[in-house]
């Protein structure tokens, strides 16, 4: 029996306008990627702001340089489509997990990490010692005899690796001889290395490379995604392959910032009044750090996540709508913090003579480093968007080693409060260099 079911759109009901600025390379397949150049995304910015969007949801980006705020397109593009209160979404990139790797990091955007969702196309691997193995593919094939597995390091052509490429199923580095008629496992992600088994005459292959999470603002789904694609490139984007689909199963970052964007869109239809970074702030503060099953996250390799891998957490829509109190922001409050940074992007406003600390930005959350010794305060400003009469009682899980005071309190709708978050290092601890969290 086959079970089909009905594709569901995030917002079904929104008006789409795309705007075009990678295009490919000459001579180089697409599968090698585009080329986005910066004029071509600061004039895809500069029409959809002319045409009125609401939102901008753009799955592309690169690692921040240290010219990222005077010279990085998106950057300074978004800036420009804030002050206009329009929400921008980024994809944070699929460089992880090592440090300092997340594309689109200004304050003003919203950054999107990608993390799995509960639905797996699992096609179990059956070894020949009875041991059965959990994959996953959209491949429907069944093989009714079982194939000899070999590990692609081991039957290779001599000479044509090396010990960092080894395993990798590199185009030519297979020998016919010894992987024909035999399943061969990967050490890769790229598509590529199937079509090199394919080559040496292989019957299939295993990829063996985990997805991995890169600390954003928020996560949403972006693991194998059913995703509509273009009838000019063949799924696998390389000349070998002639299919022509309408879909394609695509996993990224790329994939998470469209589910985000489609809820952000809601939230605008349900507040129309609320700013980006009130939208924002309502995705963040109600997101979990648990999954399906109330358990935390965990990260590629199993173990329990944390902020730098999901950010907030795991976005969920239904609470966004809602979320009781929220940290705004406004178009001034980021020159101030490009201020901080020595930075004037906009000639018309001048730097005062004493620039607030780049962490008393207005943001839903904290980060302190290097604490020694002494205590550090910052300020944020939060307003009640729930409901009259409303008292909101703070619980915090501190960091181990500081502490931070449990002080606000709220009565009404729309009200302000102004509060300090005031940590300390105790002595035990700060002569450590580790991160902690707290929620």
């Amino acid at each position: 029996m086959v079970i089909i079911q009905q594709a569901q759109w995030v917002a079904p009901n929104v008006r789409l306008a795309i705007y075009k600025v990678c295009w490919p390379v000459p001579d180089q397949s697409l599968a090698e990627g585009n080329t986005c150049l910066q004029d071509d995304t600061l004039a895809a910015f500069d029409d959809a702001i002319a045409d009125g969007v609401h939102v901008l949801s753009i799955s592309l980006g690169s690692l921040p340089k240290s010219t990222y705020y005077t010279e990085n397109a998106i950057a300074i593009g978004s800036l420009h489509a804030v002050k206009k209160n329009i929400v921008v979404a980024c994809s944070a990139g699929n460089d992880g997990p090592t440090p300092s790797t997340v594309g689109n990091v200004a304050p003003w955007i919203i950054t999107v990490g990608a993390s799995n969702i509960d639905q797996i196309f699992s096609p179990p691997i059956l070894l020949g010692n009875g041991m059965i193995v959990e994959g996953q593919t959209v491949t429907p094939i069944r093989r009714r005899r079982l194939h000899p597995l070999v590990y692609a390091g081991y039957v290779e052509i001599r000479g044509t690796t090396a010990s960092n490429t080894t395993g990798a199923c590199l185009p030519g580095t297979l020998s016919r001889n010894l992987v024909r008629g035999k399943i061969v496992l990967c050490i890769s992600s790229d598509t590529q290395a199937s079509m090199e088994v394919k080559r040496a005459a292989g019957v299939a292959a295993i990829l063996g490379d985990p997805f991995n999470e890169i600390q954003p603002d928020i996560t949403a789904p972006g693991f194998n995604i059913l995703a509509a694609w273009s009838e000019a490139s063949s799924p696998l984007n390389i000349p070998e392959d002639h299919r022509v689909v309408k879909y394609n199963m695509q996993s990224g970052t790329s994939m998470s910032c469209p589910h985000v964007s489609g809820v952000i869109a809601l939230l605008k239809s349900i507040h129309p009044d609320w700013s980006s970074d009130a939208v924002r702030s309502a995705l963040m503060t109600t997101s979990t750090i648990n999954n399906v099953v109330g358990r935390p996250i965990k990260n590629a390799t199993g173990d329990d996540a944390n902020p730098f891998e999901y950010g907030s957490g795991h976005f969920k829509p239904s609470k966004a709508a809602d979320p009781g109190l929220i940290y705004d922001a406004t178009y001034t409050d980021y020159l101030l913090y490009l201020c901080s940074q020595n930075i004037r992007p906009d000639l018309s406003y001048n730097c005062p003579d004493k620039v607030p600390a780049a962490s008393n930005l207005n943001y839903p959350s904290l980060a302190i480093a290097n604490i020694r010794g002494s205590s550090r305060t910052v300020t944020r400003v939060i307003t009640n968007v729930g409901k009259d009469n409303s008292t909101y009682n703070l619980a915090v899980s501190s960091p181990p080693g500081y502490f931070v005071p449990k002080i606000l309190r709220f009565s009404k709708l729309g009200e302000k409060h102004n509060f300090n978050i005031t940590v300390t290092a105790q002595s035990s601890i700060e002569s450590r260099y580790e991160f902690s969290f707290g929620f």
